[in-house]
């Protein structure tokens, strides 16, 4: 996550979504008083800032932010980051830097993110995850792995977007060039591709994923398919080879 005060805007990073690779472009031209969240593992070229410190916890606890739906447990969250000063961090949710910020800074900042089709992106997180277990199956996966579902870190809680833009993975040069010249941010392209060598090459898609596995993916994934069809993103593209 970047919240930029030179160039007003606020970058809600996703998940398998070249987030870090962005982030290592967008931080070169952040001033002293912006925030940079870090990230695991760190990516050479890539200096937080800024990220930790005190807030009021009182919007989030009021909101429960953490668990709607399960209020002793998200307050235990917040006061946790309270207690340990851990005011932004990496994924953090558009809900949560919107209560831990002055409201002018929301209102009036560029607030966007990146977005990627269920598929690609379950594919790219599951050879993140083979990296550390290489006996890791595609069936193992799904069944006991977060999959990388990112709607709640752009969306308030019935799916209404939170963010200004979603850029579509699937034209994220074209986007991100458009968004520079929007907002006056030197840009020729991106010239690193972070966690890109966990995917082998000439691996593709139909490699790893059955039509079975396809059919759980895409159920999972069904509200943020639902929200990005209604964003206009190719939430749901053919399937690749």
């Amino acid at each position: 996550m970047i919240l930029s005060h030179r160039y007003r805007f606020i970058f809600l990073k996703t998940r398998k979504t070249a987030g870090t690779s962005i982030e290592v472009w967008l931080q070169q031209h952040c001033g002293a008083e912006d925030v940079v969240t870090p990230v695991e593992p760190p990516e050479p070229g890539h200096r937080p800032r800024n990220h930790r410190g005190l807030f009021d916890p009182r919007p989030e606890l009021r909101r429960l932010d953490y668990f709607p739906d399960r209020p002793l447990r998200s307050w235990k969250w917040s006061l946790h980051d309270l207690l340990r000063r851990r005011r932004f961090y990496n994924h953090i949710s558009a809900r949560l830097v919107r209560d831990r910020i002055p409201a002018e800074v929301w209102d009036g900042y560029w607030k966007w993110c990146v977005e990627r089709p269920a598929v690609d992106k379950v594919v790219s997180d599951y050879f993140m995850q083979r990296s550390q277990d290489a006996a890791l199956g595609m069936d193992a996966y799904l069944a006991g792995h977060p999959l990388p579902i990112n709607h709640p870190i752009y969306c308030e809680l019935d799916g209404s977007p939170l963010v200004d833009q979603v850029i579509p993975y699937t034209s994220l040069e074209e986007g991100l060039g458009a968004l520079a010249g929007r907002l006056g941010i030197p840009f020729d392209g991106l010239h690193t591709r972070a966690k890109a060598r966990y995917r082998p090459e000439g691996v593709s898609v139909a490699d790893v994923v059955t039509p079975a596995h396809e059919a759980r993916i895409l159920e999972a994934f069904a509200e943020e398919r639902r929200i990005g069809r209604a964003l206009g993103l190719d939430a749901d593209p053919p399937r690749p080879d």
